[in-house]
């Protein structure tokens, strides 16, 4: 039975790999890993290294034209990592940035 890792130890797992020569087999042989697992968090591992770690959250400005209606919320949405996000347009910009940046971490 293999065991259950977290990401760090996955991560590290996938940093030790790529510092050796041996081929995946063996390593996952003598790590007893899941082959397809292995594969598999080196590719989400990989992708998630070409953004970088910093990323900034960027808002840009949004002019509401026109006058509200009484009793209608305006709202703008975000897409954030493949999640969409529905934020009022008088929502506090820090609060949506930290929201942004949360989501997008994890």
């Amino acid at each position: 039975m293999f065991k259950r890792r977290t990401r760090e130890e996955w991560s590290a797992l996938v940093a030790a790999y790529g510092e050796g020569t041996q081929p995946a087999a063996q390593f996952c042989a003598r790590h007893q890993l899941h082959p397809r697992t292995f594969a598999w968090w080196r590719s989400k591992l990989r992708a998630r290294a070409v953004t970088p770690p910093d990323y900034a959250v960027r808002l840009l400005p949004v002019k509401v034209t026109g006058e509200p209606s009484r009793g209608t919320r305006h709202e703008v949405m975000i897409l954030v990592a493949g999640v969409e996000v529905h934020v009022e347009t008088t929502a506090d910009v820090a609060y949506v940035a930290a929201l942004v940046a949360r989501i997008r971490a994890s």
